[in-house]
């Protein structure tokens, strides 16, 4: 099993390799996990903004949900973020 811990370093080192796609206020708070979610419209389910509110989302839900322990759904939960943040960077 992957490291959870390993995981979330990676997941920190692309979002700060691309904080331009996002406002840093929203981001600060996102890895903090204080984020109040963000809602999506669903007219707005492909734009990069909505993606952009999904990754956040996605930030501030693991690091509320982490407790120093290896975690498979935080893993998966890592991929979806490192492959939303790919896929954003080339939107």
């Amino acid at each position: 099993m992957i490291d959870t811990k390993y995981l979330l370093q990676e997941v920190e080192r692309n979002l700060l390799e691309n904080r331009n796609l996002f406002d840093a206020h929203q981001l600060k708070m996102a890895r903090s996990g204080t984020l109040k979610p963000l809602q999506i419209q669903i007219q707005d389910i492909d734009t990069q903004e909505a993606r952009i509110c999904h990754i956040l989302n996605m930030v501030n839900q693991v690091n509320i949900r982490y407790r120093e322990r290896n975690s498979t759904i935080l893993n998966h939960a890592c991929d979806a973020i490192l492959k939303e943040l790919a896929a954003a960077k080339f939107a």
